[in-house]
């Protein structure tokens, strides 16, 4: 199987998989992701050397964005234990390069002991998903570090869509992908006609 086709059948299951946001598939968003974005050699620029198109991510606020606006109104305002913010675009829309995509953080934990916290970007979720909570691979929890046993616990308490939360986090990405790789896309998808 060639780049391009691999890349059709990858776009047109994380598309599918977004539109049902059943819970078993988005185990395979996981490594969809991960496939088109984070491996050593992602799948988008495999298919993008030919193409050379602009590929922007338009997301909200990232969680720091978000608490930081928050202190501006309410300067004593403690950091909560959880925070979330949507990736998907909001009144305040930002067009980001990729690598900024994937560091821009939409969770934010704290440790049990309430000492400090990690906010997780999109590359620490998916990661997660992808290669410790089964997307594609499972790890045993004894394994995780502090961060990684913070999101797992967090993913198995909370549901977000009816999903475990993470996964379901996954489908907010994967929207914000499709949307960024849209144009590739359909040029791809027309020289396979």
């Amino acid at each position: 199987m060639n780049p391009d086709r691999l890349f059709i059948y990858r776009v047109e299951a994380l598309r599918r998989i977004v539109k049902t946001r059943n819970a078993e598939e988005l185990l395979e968003l996981a490594g969809i992701l991960r496939q088109l974005l984070l491996d050593s050699s992602p799948l988008i620029d495999h298919v993008n050397r030919k193409h050379r198109k602009k590929i922007r991510f338009v997301v909200g606020q990232s969680s720091e964005e978000s608490h930081q606006e928050m202190l501006k109104r309410v300067p004593t305002l403690p950091m909560p234990t959880i925070a979330f913010t949507s990736v998907l675009p909001n009144g305040q829309k930002r067009t980001l390069t990729r690598d900024r995509f994937l560091g821009h953080s939409l969770l934010y934990l704290r440790n049990r002991h309430f000492e400090e916290g990690y906010y997780y970007s999109v590359r620490d979720v998916i990661t997660a998903c992808a290669n410790k909570l089964g997307g594609v691979h499972y790890d045993v929890p004894e394994k995780d570090t502090e961060q990684e046993s913070l999101i797992r616990g967090f993913n198995e308490f909370a549901s977000l869509y009816g999903s475990p939360f993470a996964f379901a986090t996954l489908a907010e990405i994967a929207i914000v992908v499709d949307s960024a790789i849209e144009p590739l896309f359909e040029v791809v998808a027309q020289g396979q006609k």
